[in-house]
Order: structure tokens, then C-alpha cells, then sequence
């Protein structure tokens, strides 16, 4: 079904779809993952924890694939927590966050323990968590900047 005209004059943003889509991405895979990670067998409580945030992630990215405004608001407070975490490596709920990571990792990992294969070098999780502090930074600009601003705003029309 082909858009319509005016859907496909609007300028959209690259960057702001890759950013809907990764996190469609993770919402689904938290999703799939949630009924089969070994740490959430015998805690349902968790298990109910992770589904929210995989329809949260889920939600989020597919309404900042639509350009929803209440999305974009949603990714600037997701952004905003994932940076002050890094930071102060206060996770609210470590258990969630740990088990979230499981699901998407497919192995328990420790919240201050990179990805596979960039735990190799000394120093690697301080790289890799400026590196996603500075990734979700930009983001953050990004969503609260003017134009993305008048393009989900266009799109609501």
C-alpha cells in the first residue's frame, strides 16, 4: 500500500528511524526472551517486570517509527534514565536490569560488564559506557531538537 503524498513529502530523519527501530527490535526480542531465560523461571514477578519493558521498548519504538509525539517524549525519558544509570551505575532495579540484559544477551551478564567480545581489553566497559553515554546523549539532543520537534509535529497533523 503506498503512502500518501503527504507522508512521503514530510522530511523524516534517518537517525530518529534507526533509533524506532533498535528499540522495536529489543522491546520484541525482551519479549520473546522473557519465557525462556533461565533466570526468570522461578520468579514470575520478574518475568512480569521484563514483559513490561519489552512492550515498553516495543511501544516506544514503533511509535517513534509513526512519529508519535508522546513517543518521542517516552525516548527522552528512557534516554535520560539510561544516561544518569551509566553514570552513577544506580540502576533503580538491578535485578530487572540484569535480567533484562540476560534476555537480550542470552547469558547472565553483570550490569557493569560489556557485551560479548568487548570484555577483552583492560578499561573496555569504561569505553563502551562513555561510548553509549555519548550515543544516548546525542539522541537526547536530537529528540528535544527544534526540527525533530516540527517533523513529529507535522506528523500529527
Amino acid at each position: 500500500m503506498p503512502l500518501p503524498r503527504s507522508a512521503r513529502e514530510r522530511p523524516r530523519s534517518p537517525d530518529i528511524a534507526a533509533l524506532g527501530v533498535a528499540s522495536l527490535v529489543v522491546g520484541l526480542l525482551a519479549l520473546a526472551g522473557a519465557g525462556v531465560a533461565p533466570a526468570l523461571q522461578d520468579n514470575s514477578g520478574l518475568r512480569w517486570r521484563i514483559l513490561g519493558l519489552g512492550v515498553m521498548f516495543a511501544a516506544v519504538g514503533g511509535g517513534l517509527l509513526l512519529r508519535r509525539d508522546w513517543a518521542r517524549s517516552a525516548a527522552l525519558g528512557m534516554l535520560a534514565y539510561g544516561i544518569v544509570a551509566l553514570f552513577t551505575q544506580g540502576w533503580l532495579q538491578e535485578d530487572v536490569a540484569a535480567a533484562f540484559f540476560e534476555v537480550l544477551f542470552g547469558h547472565p551478564l553483570g550490569l557493569s560488564a560489556p557485551p560479548p567480545g568487548l570484555a577483552s581489553q583492560a578499561g573496555a566497559g569504561s569505553a563502551w559506557s562513555l561510548g553509549l553515554c555519548v550515543a544516548m546523549a546525542w539522541y537526547l539532543i536530537r529528540l528535544a531538537g527544534p526540527r525533530v520537534r516540527a517533523e513529529f509535529r507535522s506528523a500529527a497533523r
